[in-house]
């Protein structure tokens, strides 16, 4: 959960931005994908951007997770099939997060 000092800004912002902490996407990494799952493939984040923390912990963790790359967009993974066809994983939460093996 996005802590209150998050909140309030991005109510004041009128931002509805909001990112997991790199705690949570540290769990969510340890708990729910196996140790090799991500070895070779291509991962898309079609909804964060750079500052995401699941962008942030992917980058910081490339050479233990062994994945091919990462593509992020900050955008509606409908809008782009050309990226859809050519990726693994597609890696988002609407709502909640899911991941799609492709």
């Amino acid at each position: 959960m996005p802590d209150i000092k998050n909140l309030v800004r991005a109510a004041k912002a009128k931002d509805d931005e909001f990112y997991s902490t790199s705690l949570q996407v540290e769990l969510f990494f340890s708990k729910y994908i196996a140790p090799n799952a991500l070895v070779g493939k291509r991962i898309w984040l079609p909804a964060d951007s750079e500052q995401s923390q699941w962008v942030k912990y992917l980058k910081e963790n490339k050479e233990k997770l062994q994945y091919k790359e990462i593509i992020y967009t900050c955008d509606d993974f409908r809008t782009h099939k050309d990226i859809l066809e050519n990726v693994d994983i597609v890696m988002t939460n609407p709502p909640f997060l899911s991941i799609l093996y492709t």
